[in-house]
This record gives structure tokens, C-alpha cells and sequence, in this order.
């Protein structure tokens, strides 16, 4: 909570400094996981996955604009997102058997954004595209209890496109986000005695964000 607060007070002092639109994105997150386990040394060298049905899941984003041009502006913020997956029902009926297994992954984000926009079309309807770095702590996890090895601070690449509908001092409008990873969840290598030297176990998870956005304009033109 201290994070979440301290994020929210930089873009406040941030907005009061420099922004131009202020902006509330809500909406859905759609994810899969890819959970794999491979033990080398093993029949065929043994490789299973599971959690492959996809989630929908929530995320909510405040934003600041500013250093808005013509065609170019900037765009900061916070998102907090749930991403995750669960067992498709073929899993389902093959772990009936095998009490403590967790059918359904969720895992919580806040993420901060920095994207660069072009507006190719930038009048009363806007069209707009993102790219830019990111930077995801995950929050909370509801996933396997003997698994410590998570990825709690990831980065990547935000890339999105949005439309836009803009009076003088509101706008509203829809956008679709893909955060992409650098790094896995998860990526533990285990020594094992026996016949199985070793077991690789890796989640990655693969997600995307569909919003409503709510703009106020603080500054604008005539």
C-alpha cells in the first residue's frame, strides 16, 4: 500500500507540474499461463503444461499527458491489474485425483507507464498508437505454496492503439493495451537424485488489456 501511495503522489505533483489531460482508463484483462514443467534425462524427456484455459480478469489505470503536439505527446502513469489462468477440462478430470492442486492462478500487478503517442488523426476524433518501457511489481499471488522463486519485479514493453471522441475539456474513448515481459514468472531449475538429473519449471504468462478511458483536459486550446 505504501508503493501504491507513493505512486499516486508522484503523479499528482507530476500533473499539477506538467500535464495537459488527466485521464481514468477501467476495464478487462485477458491472459493465458504457459505453466511447463521438463525433466531432461526422462522418457522422451518428459515436457508437460498446464493452466492453458484463458482468464478475464479487471484493471484500472490513471494517467497523465502532457507535452501534447499536434501529432506527438507523452504519456505517464499507474495501472493495477489482475492476470492469471486456470486448467482447461481436460486438466480438470486428469488432476480429480490429486488433492492441493490449485485449478486457477491470479496474480496482482501495479505497473508504472511511460509511452510515447502518435496521433496520425488528432481532431475531434483521435487516433491514437503507444510504445514505450514499463516497469511491474507484482502486489499479491494466489498460486502453488511451495513455490518461492517469483518474479516480483518485471519490466517491458507497452505498445497500444486507442480512439478517442475530444470536446474542449473532456475526452472519452477505448484502447487496447498489450504489456510484454522480459522476463518469466518463474524459472527454477532443480537438482533431483535418481534417474532425473534435474527438473526445469517455467510460467510465463501472456495477457492483454481492453479499457474504457474517461479524460479532463487541465489545459487546452481554443
Amino acid at each position: 500500500m505504501k508503493r501504491i501511495a507513493l505512486c499516486v503522489l508522484f503523479l499528482i505533483i507530476a500533473c499539477n507540474a506538467f500535464c495537459q489531460t488527466l485521464r481514468l482508463d477501467a476495464g478487462l484483462t485477458f491472459s493465458r499461463i504457459e505453466h511447463n514443467f521438463y525433466f531432461p534425462g526422462a522418457p522422451n524427456d518428459y515436457d508437460y503444461s498446464s493452466y492453458k484455459a484463458p482468464v478475464i480478469n479487471h484493471s484500472t489505470g490513471l494517467y497523465i499527458e502532457y507535452l501534447e503536439q499536434k501529432y506527438f505527446s507523452v504519456t505517464s502513469g499507474i495501472h493495477i491489474y489482475r492476470t492469471g489462468g486456470k486448467y482447461t477440462e481436460m486438466e480438470l478430470k486428469a488432476a480429480a485425483n490429486q488433492p492441493g492442486l490449485m485449478p486457477k492462478i491470479s496474480l496482482d500487478y501495479i505497473s508504472l507507464n511511460n509511452t510515447i503517442n502518435f496521433s496520425p488523426i488528432n481532431k475531434k476524433i483521435m487516433l491514437q498508437f503507444q510504445l514505450g518501457p514499463r516497469l511491474d511489481y507484482l502486489i499479491s499471488t494466489k498460486f502453488a505454496p511451495n513455490v518461492e522463486e517469483k518474479a516480483k519485479i518485471n519490466y517491458g514493453i507497452t505498445t497500444g492503439a486507442g480512439i478517442y471522441y475530444k470536446t474542449s475539456k473532456y475526452q472519452v474513448g477505448i484502447n487496447a493495451l498489450h504489456f510484454g515481459r522480459e522476463k518469466p514468472l518463474f524459472d527454477v531449475i532443480s537438482n533431483k537424485s535418481g534417474a532425473i538429473s534435474e527438473h526445469r519449471f517455467r510460467v510465463e504468462e501472456k495477457f492483454w488489456l481492453l479499457n474504457m478511458s474517461l479524460g479532463y483536459k487541465l489545459s487546452f486550446k481554443e
